[in-house]
């Protein structure tokens, strides 16, 4: 814990007056325009494990992710990534957050001019340019060490490299393993898995039956453990309505509305091509907006969008609590390609009054 971060909870904030940054003056054979002119980046490379390493010194970091109808945002202190060789990850064990390297294609350092604001931030993108994973400095952070680590990892950006996102590059083979081998299991990034094409003849409710009790115990993914080929989302659908069924979106809204009204604390996490992003919060109060609806706690916020340029739909899904003896439902969101985007359920502490009205307003 840093001292200055003891006692009451002091204001976050991750936007800075206009001039704090300048990557053109620090980087000037380095840095290139993004985002439409709206931002200026830097490439960064050379050994992934001490760049990763060296984002503890930055320390309070706003992390962000998003994936299908869902964005997440919750302040880190001084975030401590390790290497995990047999799983092919960088894992932050405090906030529980996983990073793939075998779907990581190139790490940016981005200051984004907002009005007269500019907010600073490293930005983690898969293959086809998609952010995956988004640390923002805010007031409790090291800005001279953003400035050493873009020193120390700053890289060229490769001429001829197609646009991304926020023109995130290609990157260099070399740069961007080192020696670090990636187990066979991860070798395929996640956005590249052809997941229609799994989707195939033959599979039936009692392939899934045996295996649902040990499906609260696995990590969340696109893909039902333990029978080759079947997606999640398709798994659920085999199961039947007394393991789960389909949840409107104005219920989900209720329900979440409903939660903080109780002063109940939700978790989940939010997974995408790049990141596996856990959360868990007490939304204080919620916001909507054009795009969707944004619950607050007091360093999380959680978004659920109605519109993110394609469909999407969300599972309620049922299974025994730790000690066997109740059954918790918790919701499942994937996108149009099927694909697992996230979760969010009652985190521990729940009374049997909250998850009873939990699941009445997701059973309407």
């Amino acid at each position: 814990m840093d001292s200055r971060l003891e006692g009451p909870l002091p204001r976050i904030a991750y936007s800075f007056k206009q001039g704090t940054f300048d990557l053109k003056s620090l980087a000037p054979h380095l840095w290139f325009e993004a985002d439409d002119g709206w931002s200026t980046a830097v490439r960064l490379g050379g050994h992934l494990q001490s760049l990763f390493r060296r984002i503890e010194h930055l320390g309070v970091v706003l992390a962000s992710a998003q994936s299908g109808p869902l964005s997440t945002a919750d302040t880190w202190e001084r975030p401590s990534f390790q290497w995990v060789s047999h799983t092919g990850e960088f894992v932050e064990p405090s906030s529980g957050a996983e990073v793939r390297l075998a779907s990581l294609k190139s790490v940016m350092a981005v200051v984004q001019e907002v009005e007269d604001q500019q907010v600073a931030s490293l930005q983690f993108f898969d293959a086809s340019g998609e952010g995956g994973l988004k640390l923002m400095l805010t007031n409790w952070s090291d800005l001279d060490y953003f400035e050493a680590l873009i020193s120390i990892h700053g890289r060229a950006r490769e001429e001829g490299s197609s646009r991304q996102r926020l023109l995130g590059g290609k990157g260099n083979d070399n740069d961007k393993a080192n020696a670090m081998v990636v187990p066979t299991r991860n070798a395929v990034p996640f956005e590249e898995r052809d997941e229609e094409g799994a989707v195939l003849s033959g599979f039936t409710a009692d392939m899934v039956h045996p295996l649902w009790s040990g499906l609260s115990r696995t990590l969340p993914d696109s893909h039902f453990p333990g029978v080759p080929g079947l997606l999640r989302r398709d798994a659920l659908a085999l199961a039947g309505g007394q393991h789960a069924w389909q949840v409107s979106k104005d219920m989900v809204l209720r329900a979440m509305e409903d939660m903080v009204m109780r002063g109940v604390a939700l978790g989940g996490a939010v997974r995408n091509g790049v990141s596996y992003v856990p959360m868990a919060f007490r939304p204080k109060h919620w916001n909507q907006c054009g795009c969707g609806q944004t619950f607050f706690g007091e360093c999380t916020q959680f978004t659920l969008r109605r519109c993110c340029g394609s469909a999407w739909e969300c599972w309620a899904v049922c299974h025994t609590n730790a000690k066997g003896t109740d059954e918790v439902v918790c919701l499942e969101f994937y996108d149009s390609q099927r694909r697992f985007c996230g979760g969010l359920g009652l985190s521990t502490g729940a009374t049997s009054g909250d998850h009873a009205c939990w699941r009445g307003w997701l059973e309407k």
